[in-house]
C-alpha cells in the first residue's frame, strides 16, 4: 500500500518527468532527455509495488468456503479452480471468522495439502494467515492433475495454530458442538 507522501511524490515526479521530456523534444536537447531518464531512476523507489498477494474471505456467493473440524484436526478451504491466482506469491485468509464444524474433503476436484512451512502470518494484519503458493506449485507438479484445477486446500489446525500462536483454550464453545469458533 502506498502512503500519501509517496503518492504525492509519485504524482509530482511524473509531472516533472513529462515536463522534462516535453522540453527535450521541444528544444531537441539530448541533455534534457538524459536528465529525464536519470530523474526516473530516482523516482522508481517511490512508485507503488505491484500487489503480489491475494486476499480471500468466506463469502456469500461461495467462491471460498472455510470449514474446520476439531475432531479431524483439519481445515479446508474450498474454492472454484479459477478463483486462486497462482501467479501471486501468497494467499491470505482470516482465521478469526473460522467456524469449527465437520470437515468435508470433496470427492470431486483435487485437494492439496498445505504443510506447516507453507503457512506464514501476515506481517501487519492481525489474525490473517498466508499460504505460500510457490512451494505448493512445485510439490504439485508431480501430480497427474494440474495445480490450477485444485478445488481445496487442506490445512492441519495444529499448524495453523502454531502460525497464529493460539494459546491453549482459545477455541471457545458456542451454541452447539458444530458451531465452535476459533479465535486468533
Amino acid at each position: 500500500m502506498m502512503s500519501r507522501t509517496n503518492f504525492w511524490i509519485g504524482i509530482a515526479g511524473t509531472v516533472i518527468f513529462i515536463v522534462l521530456l516535453g522540453l527535450a523534444v521541444n528544444n531537441e536537447s539530448p541533455t534534457l532527455v538524459y536528465a529525464a531518464s536519470l530523474f526516473l531512476v530516482f523516482l522508481v523507489p517511490f512508485l507503488p509495488d505491484i500487489p503480489s498477494n491475494q486476499y480471500i474471505k468466506p463469502d456469500r456467493d461461495h467462491r471460498f468456503t472455510f470449514t474446520a473440524s476439531a475432531e479431524d484436526g483439519l481445515m479446508t478451504i474450498t474454492f472454484d479452480p479459477k478463483a486462486i491466482y497462482w501467479n501471486k506469491s501468497r494467499l491470505y485468509f482470516p482465521v478469526e471468522d473460522l467456524y469449527l464444524q465437520k470437515t468435508v474433503i470433496s470427492g470431486s476436484g483435487t485437494p492439496i495439502s498445505v504443510l506447516a512451512y507453507d503457512l506464514v502470518a501476515h506481517p501487519r494484519k492481525k489474525g490473517w494467515v498466508g499460504i505460500q503458493l510457490k512451494p505448493i506449485k512445485e510439490r504439485s507438479s508431480a501430480l497427474p492433475v494440474p495445480v490450477t484445477e485444485a478445488t481445496q486446500f487442506v490445512v492441519r489446525l495444529e499448524d495453523l495454530a502454531a502460525v497464529v500462536r493460539l494459546k491453549r483454550g482459545s477455541i471457545s464453545s458456542g451454541a452447539g458442538a458444530s458451531s465452535k469458533q476459533m479465535q486468533a
